[in-house]
């Protein structure tokens, strides 16, 4: 058990010293060392696009994008011809949150749970309705309906 103990001490002493280790709320944890030259992110990526292609979508890597697209022109193509015609930019910024939780329902369609396409899906999905809410002049008020039937 001594032997044990020691190693332990000898190799969060090494952790230390590399800078390597931290206090976790969980007590004594590791940091992880991410990427930081430009050939060490594209490694980062390219093992992160494996792993995300065997669990949720094809062989060939992550191939989730048509559907999103796809499925984010059927609801808004719309809006968007709409905007243009007005004189203004195809897409806004509470367009630009629904297509990105466009895209995390195409990933969660396309296969195993994913926890983090779902936590996503929900923020931007509250992001969608605090940009709406702006861009409208503040909150979204014609949604309350006082005893009468008329807004306040």
């Amino acid at each position: 058990m001594n032997v044990l103990r020691n190693m332990a001490r000898g190799a969060l002493k090494l952790l230390r010293a590399n800078g390597d280790y931290y206090a976790g709320e969980r007590g004594p944890q590791i940091a992880r060392r991410g990427p930081t030259t430009a050939d060490e992110y594209l490694e980062e990526a390219a093992s992160i696009m494996r792993e995300r292609a065997a669990a949720r979508d094809t062989p060939d890597g992550e191939r989730s994008m048509e559907r999103a697209v796809c499925a984010f022109n059927a609801l808004y193509g719309g809006t968007m011809q709409d905007r243009v015609e007005m004189g203004l930019t195809p897409l806004s910024e509470t367009l630009g949150w629904e297509f990105m939780a466009c895209l995390k329902k195409a990933r969660k369609a396309a296969g195993g749970y994913t926890e983090d396409d779902y936590v996503d899906d929900i923020a931007y999905s509250a992001l969608s309705a605090e940009s709406e809410g702006r861009a409208q002049g503040g909150a979204l008020r014609h949604y309350l309906v006082d005893r009468e039937g008329t807004n306040p």
